[in-house]
C-alpha cells in the first residue's frame, strides 16, 4: 500500500524532474533540493532514492523489496550524511570520497543523501567538490538545504536544482492520520503547509497551549491590569517565544480574513467560531498595527533584548493599538 508521502512526492515538481531524467536516461550525478521545509526536503531525498532504484514502472512503488528496504533504512547502497543532529564536516566528506570508489552491492546506482547542507563547513564542501565534479558513473548525490546561499557556487553549478514547495493542508492531514497522530485536523491547519512544523506540533503538546494563549490575547486582553497575568504566561513559554509570536500573527490574519468573508483561508479553523465572536472588536487598521508591533518585538528578541521587557512592551502596545485604532 502506497504511503501518503509517496503520493505527495508523485504530485510534486521534484517527481516530474526526476521521472523525466530517468525516462530520457539523463539522470544527473547530483541534485540540490532547496526549500524551507526541512522534513519535506529529507523525505523527498528518500523518495527520489526509491524512484532511482525501484525497478517497477510505477516507481517509486513502495511495494518492492528495494523500496521497502529504503523505507526501513536498510538499503546498503544508500548512505546518509551527516549523523543525526550533527553538521557535515571534513570527516563526512572523506568517508564519501573513499566510499565512492566501491561499486554498489545490490543496485545499479549508489546514492549519497546529504542533509542540511547549509550547515556544512566550507572545508567539507571543498573536499567534496572534486568528487561531485568527476563522480563515479554509478554515484548520485542528493543534497538538501534550507538555504542555498550557504552552498558554495562551485557546488551549486554542478548540481541540478529542485525547489521543494509546501504541502497542502489536506495532504498533511492525511500524513498525520496515517501516523495515528491525535488532533491531526488542528495540526494540519496550524502548520500551514509546512511538514516540519506539523511534525513538531505532533510531538509537542505545549504547542496547543501556545496556540490557545495566542487566541486568548485577542479574545480577553482588554486592560492594563491584565498585562502582568499575560506577561507571566508568555514568559512560561520563553523557550517557544518565536512560535508564540507566529501564532499571534496567524490569529490576526484569521480575523482579517473572516472580516473579509474569506473563511476558507483561515489557519485556526478549530477556533473559527471563537474568532467570529470577536470580529466586531477589530478593524483592519488595528490588526495591521498589532502585527507591526509583533514583528517589532520579534526583531528585538533576535537582537537579544531582555525577553521580559519585550513581552511587557508588546502587550501594552497591543492594548494601545486596540484603543487608538477603534473605528
Amino acid at each position: 500500500m502506497k504511503s501518503v508521502l509517496n503520493n505527495i512526492y508523485k504530485s510534486s515538481f521534484a517527481y516530474t524532474i526526476i521521472n523525466k531524467d530517468i525516462q530520457n536516461n539523463m539522470l544527473n550525478h547530483a541534485y540540490l533540493l532547496s526549500g524551507d521545509d526541512d522534513a519535506l526536503n529529507k523525505f523527498f531525498c528518500v523518495e527520489i532514492a526509491k524512484h532511482i532504484l525501484c525497478g517497477n514502472d510505477d516507481a517509486p512503488c513502495d511495494e518492492c523489496v528495494t523500496c521497502k528496504k529504503i523505507s526501513h533504512s536498510n538499503c546498503v547502497d544508500i548512505k546518509i550524511h551527516p549523523e543525526k543532529n550533527k553538521n557535515f564536516v571534513v570527516e563526512d566528506a572523506n568517508a564519501i570520497v573513499d566510499d565512492c570508489l566501491i561499486k554498489p552491492y545490490e543496485n545499479e546506482k549508489k546514492i549519497y543523501i546529504i542533509n542540511n547542507f547549509e550547515n556544512a563547513t566550507i572545508q567539507a564542501q571543498n573536499k567534496l567538490l572534486k568528487t561531485i565534479e568527476e563522480p563515479n558513473g554509478c554515484v548520485v548525490f542528493l543534497i538538501n538545504t534550507k538555504n542555498s546561499n550557504k552552498v558554495l557556487n562551485t557546488i551549486l553549478s554542478r548540481c541540478k536544482k529542485i525547489f521543494v514547495g509546501n504541502v497542502s493542508k489536506e495532504n498533511i492531514n492525511l500524513f498525520l492520520k496515517e501516523k495515528n497522530i491525535d488532533k491531526a485536523d488542528v495540526i494540519s491547519n496550524i502548520s500551514v503547509g509546512n511538514l516540519t512544523k506539523a511534525i513538531e506540533l505532533s510531538e509537542n503538546e505545549e504547542i496547543f497551549k501556545i496556540n490557545e494563549l495566542a487566541i486568548s490575547v485577542f479574545e480577553s486582553l482588554i486592560n492594563s491590569s491584565q498585562v502582568l497575568e499575560y506577561s507571566y504566561k508568555f514568559i512560561s513559554f520563553s523557550a517557544h517565544i518565536q512560535t508564540l509570536l507566529e501564532n499571534l500573527i496567524n490569529v490576526a490574519y484569521d480575523i482579517a480574513m473572516l472580516k473579509n468573508g474569506k473563511q476558507n483561508t483561515i489557519i485556526n479553523k478549530h477556533a473559527q467560531k471563537r474568532l467570529e465572536n470577536i470580529l466586531n472588536i477589530y478593524n483592519i487598521k488595528m490588526l495591521n498595527k498589532i502585527v507591526e508591533q509583533i514583528n517589532e518585538a520579534n526583531l528585538k528578541l533576535q537582537s537579544n533584548c531582555n525577553i521580559q521587557s519585550v513581552v511587557d512592551s508588546l502587550l501594552m502596545n497591543i492594548l494601545e493599538a486596540k484603543y487608538k485604532c477603534k473605528q
